[in-house]
């Protein structure tokens, strides 16, 4: 064998991606599912302003966008074979997949799906309690949204780099402790490969341990209602478990490092999946498309970072400005008898700066982390033993008795000064208490945004960063702040006033609407042929 020869999970991304750029993900020469490119202008439109009100990530939107259609669709008497066609050509209205391009067969596959989900609906979650029940049936609409994604857009070169990064990784995590199985600990490290690499949330995670613990979940059969119900709970249980392991935050800091490397892997390869494998054989060749792919990938992190802060100060000045309304402006007239203009113009100038502030001052890749990315590709597309590699597993420790009081103390402390600073320099220049409130609110979500955002615009740095004195400082005065944040996104996201208005109240309506109004185009359209062909 070639000392220069790629791994064999390599050479299977190779193979796959050249299948897709050759094959496509859908046959050519058959019929598509068309939609109304005015209705769908419209339905685009009302989908934009969605994403500015309800914060999520760009590569979780479409998930997120079944999800919805499948709670206004999934009621009574609804069957996959009349949900399916609806269901896609809304996602196409809404720009979340192309127009002319799924195959209308697919619609058996859909319906098939969506037949599984509405009997399990039915026959599991209907014999439980009304709390369990109610669980149980979002958790089926939960997994169901991303088996229909799967369905609608298959990546098979993503889930062949997830397999590669395991082979590659898995064998660098060692554990002393007896009561974390080897099994197990693979589990997690897959997990948290699937967390930083495809950036799944909870429910896709959720989906792919069900497909492994449940490798028949694609085809359920439904002869015996009760041993699925029996089976799939007991399954359910495990994966509730594994998601909620004390070491996944252990291992998703540990895998990190490894995924600028499979990113950039991904990108040499989709350059040209013809001659891949050739130039993955050529350490030369290698070396100058890992340059050019990390070069093109910091330019598009640079514009995914822009359109974050975009949608970031679109949501703080809608919500804010609605708050402004709502409790600042009436306070200040009711109660102090006047405007007043200073916390009011601060309220609504300062968070927005920040956040800009926060996310542009991130430090950028530069040319040694491209030499980093050079040299630790080359260990996993030759399998090379990477030197300190390994990381002996520690198990999640809790402090407790008096470590552990003194710590909470120590926290507890850290939360007075941190908000203390803020509450008394901003009393010092005229804040009252409703605008401090706000003022607080939305320090507390915009710093969270701003980490969130800067965290996510580091994916592709593998140098480590260093800290000073000063750092550590303003980490630990920031920290409290930004958890605050995270409990406040975490607890608002469920009561989002924006978003309840959207789902419950002009949803369901305009989308009625739209499919009305396509449908009286497609009639309109069809009265105009009539009048050619009487000619």
């Amino acid at each position: 064998m070639s000392f220069y020869e790629p791994t064999a999970c390599v050479r299977r991304i190779v193979d796959v991606t050249l299948k897709k750029s050759e094959k496509g993900l859908y046959p050519a020469d058959v019929p598509k599912i068309s939609v109304s490119e005015v209705a769908s202008k419209v339905a685009f439109l009302y989908e934009k302003i969605r994403t500015v009100v309800d914060l999520k990530e760009e590569h979780l939107l479409r998930t997120d966008a079944i999800r919805r259609a499948l709670r206004r669709r999934l009621v009574g008497g609804a069957n996959g074979k009349t949900v399916a066609l609806p269901l896609i050509q809304e996602l196409i209205r809404g720009g979340y997949l192309k127009n002319d391009t799924i195959p209308e067969d697919l619609t058996i596959d859909v319906g098939r799906v969506l037949d599984k989900y509405i009997r399990l609906i039915n026959s599991v979650a209907s014999n439980e309690e009304a709390k369990e029940k109610k669980k149980l049936v979002k958790w089926f609409i939960d997994i169901a949204a991303c088996e229909l994604e799967e369905t609608l857009t298959p990546a098979p070169v993503q889930e062949a780099l997830v397999e590669c990064m395991y082979r590659s990784i898995s064998d660098n995590f060692i554990s002393k402790d007896k009561s974390l199985k080897k099994e197990e600990k693979n589990i997690l490290v897959y997990i948290a490969i699937r967390r930083t690499l495809l950036k799944a949330d909870k429910p896709m995670i959720e989906y792919s341990l069900l497909k492994l613990y449940f490798p028949h979940w694609t085809s359920l059969d439904f002869a015996n209602p009760r041993k699925i119900r029996n089976e799939l709970l007991s399954v359910k249980e495990q994966v509730d478990r594994l998601v909620g392991h004390p070491l996944n935050r252990y291992f998703m800091v540990r895998v990190r490092k490894y995924t600028p490397l499979f990113i950039i892997l991904q990108d040499v390869i989709e350059a040209n999946p013809d001659k891949a494998e050739a130039m993955l054989s050529e350490p030369e060749e290698l070396d100058n498309a890992v340059e050019q792919a990390c070069l093109k990938q910091y330019k598009e992190q640079d514009a995914k970072l822009k359109r974050a802060i975009i949608r970031s100060i679109l949501y703080i000045f809608l919500t804010k400005m609605l708050l402004a309304l709502i409790l600042e402006v009436p306070y200040d007239i009711y109660f102090l008898g006047e405007l007043q203009w200073l916390p009011l113009i601060v309220n609504v100038l300062f968070h927005p700066i920040f956040l800009a502030v926060l996310v542009l001052t991130v430090k950028k890749p530069d040319e040694k982390n491209t030499e980093k990315i050079i040299h630790g590709l080359k260990e996993v597309v030759y399998g090379y033993e990477e030197e300190g590699g390994a990381y002996e597993i520690k198990k999640a420790v809790t402090k407790r008795g008096i470590a552990g009081l003194v710590f909470n103390i120590l926290y507890a402390t850290l939360f007075v000064i941190s908000f203390g600073i803020v509450v008394f320099a901003l009393s010092r220049i005229g804040f009252n208490a409703v605008s401090i409130f706000l003022f607080l609110l939305f320090l507390c979500l915009v710093s969270f945004f701003g980490f969130k955002i800067r965290h996510s615009a580091k994916e592709l740095l593998v140098l480590d960063n260093k800290e000073n004195i000063f750092t550590l400082g303003l980490d630990l005065l920031a920290l409290p702040i930004i958890r605050a944040g995270r409990w406040m996104s975490l607890n608002f996201s469920r009561v989002n006033v924006f978003v309840f208005i959207l789902d419950v109240i002009i949803e369901a309506p305009f989308k009625g609407l739209v499919e009305i109004f396509e449908e009286w185009l497609g009639f309109i359209k069809e009265k105009k042929e009539e009048i050619f062909r009487e000619q």
